[in-house]
């Protein structure tokens, strides 16, 4: 899998929610979900990682994607989506914290 960080980030960049089933899932929605996968990752390889916590790459340096975070432990702050007036909320889903933006995410 992605990993907290990664889906949160996918999810809230292909306006899914992150209690949606899979088999609920439009074919665009998919598409979307698919395309942000290859580019979050592409991004986050490309800029080290995201460095939160104690996390360092192997030569003692941090990564630097968790500048670009748009909602991983943005809770309780505005939506960064263009036009949204949503706050960020955080839940915990099948065991797991995650982010999203209720008014954009559906």
């Amino acid at each position: 899998g992605c990993g907290n960080i990664y889906c949160d980030e996918v999810l809230w960049k292909s306006g899914v929610l992150p209690t949606r089933a899979i088999s609920k899932l439009s074919n665009e929605e998919t598409r979307k979900i698919y395309n942000n996968i290859i580019d979050i990752l592409d991004k986050a390889i490309n800029s080290g990682g995201s460095s939160v916590a104690n996390y360092l790459l192997a030569d003692g340096k941090r990564g630097n994607y968790a500048d670009y975070h748009n909602v991983y432990q943005k809770q309780d702050t505005a939506c960064k989506k263009k036009g949204c007036p949503g706050i960020i909320k955080k839940t915990t889903f099948v065991g797991r914290g995650t982010h999203f933006c209720p008014v954009h995410q559906s």
